[in-house]
């Protein structure tokens, strides 16, 4: 897409007044904006709520109008995939030990992938498409580092690496090196064809790790101006379902990474019914519900 296919937002357009606004009509409780009460945080004591650097109203408007027509908009048009990616982020926090020791190689890496979890979904909503997908190659690559050390016990390598004295080890060597653990050859054997490892045809995990660096790397057709034909954020249906589905993609691929790597880690039921009801046909192959159930990821 050429710059002079964009359709420019004009700063003074700003919705600083009546006349740019259209209220809201259904689910009202969205209109509201507040402080939560100091009874809301775990922390002791009272907050500091004195304003001691308030923001001038043209730049609120300007930087936070659109991205708050985009986020009602989604919330408009699809509920129901954020619903499930909530649910989804409830099944990870589920599955997480109190008991850091119980996880020593996945534990820290999987707080960071939650964090990611919970961070996409709040910024596609916001119509940021592109960085919500990067969002979701970083679960992938920190999950697959993580069983790349797990397989192997190889506690001082995950100790360099989540240190940051070592050069994280790349995707696609993580990838290679799960699919030759007794693991990884068992669910290839069993699921058939590239599997979830595969390389020249790619597997599930390859496919869709390129799928989600298209977003990383600003790839042709993956950069937000590309998305929205605007220099927005301007609002997607297909962009926000497209989201919605890699999002879905790599929750299933993470916890595949997980179990195979950690067999004793629990799933939840949210995940095989997700995986049934969700991921058929094209999308991870057509192979989701068989490496859920290969795992036994509700177990």
């Amino acid at each position: 897409m050429s710059s002079a296919e964009i359709q420019p937002w004009d700063d003074n357009q700003v919705m600083d007044d009546d006349r740019s606004r259209r209220e809201l009509t259904e689910g009202l409780f969205r209109q509201r904006r507040a402080y939560l009460g100091d009874d809301v945080f775990l922390w002791d004591g009272p907050h500091d709520n004195t304003a001691h650097d308030l923001i001038d109203a043209e730049i609120w408007h300007t930087t936070f109008d659109l991205p708050t027509d985009v986020l009602l908009r989604t919330t408009d048009n699809n509920g129901q995939m954020i619903d499930d990616m909530h649910s989804q982020g409830l099944a990870w926090l589920d599955a997480l030990p109190l008991d850091d020791t119980l996880w020593p190689f996945f534990h820290d890496a999987y707080m960071d992938v939650l964090d990611e979890f919970q961070a996409a979904p709040f910024i596609a909503a916001h119509g940021f498409y592109r960085q919500a997908g990067a969002g979701l190659r970083n679960a992938l690559e920190i999950m697959a580092r993580a069983a790349r050390f797990a397989v192997r016990h190889d506690e001082p390598g995950y100790k360099a690496w989540r240190t940051g004295t070592a050069v994280p080890p790349p995707f696609g060597n993580c990838s290679d090196l799960l699919r030759q653990t007794p693991a990884g050859i068992a669910i290839d054997t069993q699921l058939g064809g590239a599997g979830l490892f595969g390389v020249n045809p790619n597997g599930v995990l390859r496919d869709l790790y390129a799928s989600l660096s298209n977003f990383s790397h600003a790839h042709p057709g993956s950069t937000n101006g590309d998305i929205w034909q605007s220099n927005g954020p301007v609002y997607r249906f297909e962009a926000f379902t497209t989201f919605w589905t890699l999002y879905c993609d790599t929750s299933i691929a993470c916890f595949a990474l997980l179990k195979m790597s950690d067999p004793a880690a629990k799933g939840t039921d949210a995940l095989l019914d997700h995986a049934a009801s969700t991921l058929p046909g094209a999308h991870w192959h057509g192979l989701a519900e068989a490496t859920v159930r290969a795992l036994s990821l509700d177990s």
